[in-house]
């Protein structure tokens, strides 16, 4: 008696070609996210650095700066991290541009939450001179 019973122990093409489907599907959704969600929310800061701190993590760190907003007088604390999306890989150097004491126009972007300890992601900094070095 000869059966056509086909093995389960291979994938059907059908269920490969859904699951391929599905797996691009989720990564232009993500690719999407990310572009919008870096780009719709873009923001800028005139704020004044109080503390530079370097939180390690295994193999990563992650820069943080605290900042008392101008206009305020709010404490923030902002990050910086590579961002793909926006095209910044140099955080290190960009962290290493910063000074304790400066009035620095922030451009930031994201949002912070508290739970995942993420902070608004600092895209560029220009520093503002004080009227004092403007008058020398």
């Amino acid at each position: 008696m000869s059966s056509n019973y086909k093995s389960s122990s291979i994938p059907s093409k059908k269920l490969l070609l859904i699951l391929c489907a599905f797996l691009i599907f989720c990564l232009l959704g993500y690719c999407t996210h990310c572009f919008s969600h870096t780009s719709s929310n873009e923001a800028s800061y005139t704020a004044t650095v109080t503390k530079l701190v370097v939180k390690n993590y295994d193999n990563a760190s992650k820069f943080l700066v605290y900042v008392r907003l101008v206009d305020t007088g709010e404490i923030h604390v902002l990050q910086i991290t590579d961002s793909f999306s926006n095209w910044l890989f140099d955080s290190s150097k960009l962290y290493d541009s910063i000074e304790v004491d400066k009035t620095y126009i922030f451009t930031v972007y994201g949002y912070k939450n508290k739970i995942l300890s993420e902070y608004e992601n600092i895209l560029s900094i220009e520093e503002v001179s004080s009227p004092q070095e403007e008058q020398q």
